[in-house]
């Protein structure tokens, strides 16, 4: 069954963050209440990522269509495993992308990677172990927490989604990771609420427009 948290002004992360960061709480002002969807096939969810890297994302979409076709509706370990390589090219796999994907396999299959652990494993270890897969980077670790396992205080400083509204909303060029760090710790323990707003205020298109605090 999906689930479902819904974001509002009684929410602990809300009232918190509004407390702790004057431009922070203009965005959640400016996006307003909103409910999101925790994801829930956690394979999916990282083949996706893996097909999206060095492509646009109407490429990625394309692919990861003709690929739910392929596996018949489902993305899936089983479904998976029964394409050859040349089916994953036809679909629109690059030969590395075809390495990674079967180096993902294999770690599930020997339960090297095992989903139901890592629900169980810290932020840091989670990302440890879904890094050591080849194909797999900080920037899908760092999804992976926040938007399969609702992680609550992940900083999305790898994405550059995030960094566009960072670098908008606190007029700043510097996004080392240091510069980040130091800011966002009035965000914590919710910090990957702040990342959800940010997405929220680039869909809305909230960044076309300079900044202001009042």
């Amino acid at each position: 069954m999906a689930q479902f948290v819904t974001l509002n002004e009684d929410s602990p992360a809300i009232i918190h963050l509004r407390k702790k960061d004057a431009r922070v709480a203009r965005v959640i002002e400016a996006v307003g209440a909103f409910t999101y969807e925790i994801y829930e096939n956690e394979y999916e969810f990282l083949v996706g990522s893996i097909i999206g890297q060095m492509i646009s994302e109407r490429a990625a979409r394309s692919i990861f269509e003709r690929l739910q076709t392929a596996c018949e509706g489902r993305v899936s370990l089983t479904a998976m495993t029964e394409l050859t390589d040349r089916d994953l090219q036809q679909v629109g796999f690059s030969r590395p992308k075809i390495t990674y994907i079967r180096e993902l396999n294999a770690a599930l299959q020997t339960h090297t990677l095992d989903f139901d652990e890592l629900r169980k494993k810290s932020d840091e270890d989670v990302f440890k172990d879904l890094t050591s897969i080849r194909g797999i980077g900080a920037w899908t670790a760092t999804m992976y927490l926040i938007f399969v396992l609702d992680r609550q205080d992940v900083l999305s400083a790898y994405d550059r989604c995030f960094l566009e509204v960072y670098r908008w909303l606190y007029n700043t060029t510097d996004v080392s990771l240091t510069s980040i760090r130091k800011r966002a710790k009035k965000w914590s323990p919710y910090a990957s609420i702040v990342a959800r707003y940010f997405y929220k205020a680039l869909d809305l298109g909230l960044t076309r427009t300079k900044f202001k605090l009042r």
